[in-house]
């Protein structure tokens, strides 16, 4: 199955529910994983929302300035309230990408 293909453009956006980050669950800890929120445009999904997050240690930030390009991991946002806490309920991850900024 594919969710994401050549075409579909990913917006990013901000929204006052979305802080930002998700849950990085761990046994013994859970942390906040600096993440980018993203609107889906054009094919099926269209609409919907998708986190990124930084497949490796360098931030997408930092990866889309240098490259143009960054690896992540896809998460689709299932929870779009004011009850976001960016955990597993809220959040499915399906997929990694490479990422690529188009400015036009």
């Amino acid at each position: 199955m594919s969710f994401l293909r050549d075409g579909v453009v990913l917006r990013p956006i901000e929204t006052d529910w979305f802080p930002g980050y998700v849950a990085q669950i761990f046994p013994d800890r859970v942390e906040q994983k600096p993440a980018m929120l993203l609107q889906i445009e054009g094919g099926p999904r269209s609409g919907h929302f998708v986190a990124l997050t930084s497949r490796i240690n360098i931030s997408l930030a930092t990866q889309f300035a240098e490259n143009g390009l960054a690896s992540s991991i896809v998460h689709f946002v299932r929870n779009t309230t004011e009850s976001y806490t960016g955990n597993d309920q809220d959040l499915l991850p399906i997929a990694m990408a490479v990422v690529e900024v188009n400015n036009t």
